[in-house]
């Protein structure tokens, strides 16, 4: 998938981008909606909105390596919900 957005146009790279902030959007939605149980993970999955957000900004900013992007933040998204799960 990374390889195939890296190679895609600006307007497909900004779809992939727009993709990923909506699950995270989702993501938050749903803690939220789970209550005092939530909280633990909201906070954690608002600081990886934040990260996401950063490098993809950093990305465009600096022109940075589109493939390389996708790929940390998916890896980010996946560390994220191993490391806290929402029970």
């Amino acid at each position: 998938m990374a390889d195939q957005i890296a190679s895609a146009s600006e307007i497909e790279k900004a779809l992939a981008r727009e993709v990923i902030t909506d699950y995270l959007a989702q993501e938050a939605r749903r803690a939220a909606e789970t209550g005092q149980e939530g909280r633990i993970y909201l906070a954690s999955l608002t600081e990886l909105w934040d990260n996401t957000l950063d490098r993809f900004a950093d990305a465009n900013t600096f022109n940075l390596d589109a493939r390389q992007t996708l790929v940390t933040v998916l890896d980010s998204i996946q560390r994220h919900k191993l490391r806290t799960p929402l029970v």
